[in-house]
């Protein structure tokens, strides 16, 4: 049985019509149809994934907000470690002058946006102790230039703070320290007790990098960044591609037995 962990945005989902391409849901159903795992890795939290992909896909596994929250495919929460709230409103306030959300079971709070995204649980707060849960599974900036969300997430990773802040393109993920899409793959691995040589995953930005280490097979796209290409296993046209390199494994696995 293989396991394959796949980014959202960009992966798996696209900013175009359809959002979804149909060759990839294919390749999907065919993959779980020959018994494998299929699950998301995204930075996105559920409510986000599940109203997108609503009769489209059933994930066997679910890492979320970079790798705060592991839920089973029932939904039913493996792991979760949130940031104290009063530690994300003092960064976020360091870095005031930027657009930021945090991420709660509940939804998304969105500080310094002119309006509310679509989707369920989004409110706009003009002040930050509106958050009123304990802790929050990871905060984000949204920057206008990749050079600048660089600069900014090397800060965030030099404040001495017990977080980790990726860069996502022109987005900035902050979550616990020590937890990483690269981690969460790993404890799935464990959970499913899945053979190194039969965890796989496929990203396409800065974020997926600790997965594409942690994975033995790694696939980005032919477009990807350079330091992303450099450290996926395979470079790929698309989600369906990657797909099919591992059923094509699996079928010489069988016949070779």
């Amino acid at each position: 049985m293989k396991l394959l962990a796949s980014d959202f945005d960009n992966t798996l989902y696209f900013n175009e019509t359809p959002a979804f391409h149909p060759e990839d849901l294919a390749a999907i159903h065919r993959f779980q149809a020959a018994g494998n795992l299929f699950g998301i890795c995204t930075g996105r939290n559920l409510t986000a994934i599940t109203d997108a992909t609503a009769g489209l896909i059933d994930f066997d596994f679910f890492i979320l907000n970079n790798g705060s929250v592991i839920l089973d495919r029932t939904q039913k929460v493996c792991y979760q470690e949130d940031i104290p709230t009063e530690l994300a409103i003092k960064v976020m306030r360091h870095f005031d002058h930027l657009a930021s959300f945090a991420m709660v079971d509940q939804g998304i709070y969105q500080y310094h946006f002119d309006h509310a995204w679509p989707g369920s649980g989004v409110r706009l707060i003009e002040d930050l102790h509106e958050i009123r849960e304990s802790g929050v599974h990871n905060f984000s900036f949204h920057l206008d230039s990749v050079e600048e969300t660089r600069r900014i997430t090397n800060e965030i990773n030099q404040l001495g703070l017990p977080i980790t802040a990726f860069q996502n393109v022109i987005d900035i993920d902050v979550v616990a320290q020590g937890n990483s899409k690269g981690r969460a793959l790993k404890l799935v691995q464990q959970q499913y007790q899945i053979a190194d040589s039969d965890l796989a995953c496929i990203g396409d930005s800065y974020n997926d990098l600790p997965m594409l280490t942690a994975s033995d097979q790694s696939f980005t796209f032919n477009d990807s960044p350079a330091s992303v290409r450099q450290a996926a296993t395979y470079t790929v046209a698309s989600l369906a591609q990657a797909v099919a390199e591992l059923l094509r494994q699996q079928n010489d696995q069988a016949v070779g037995q």
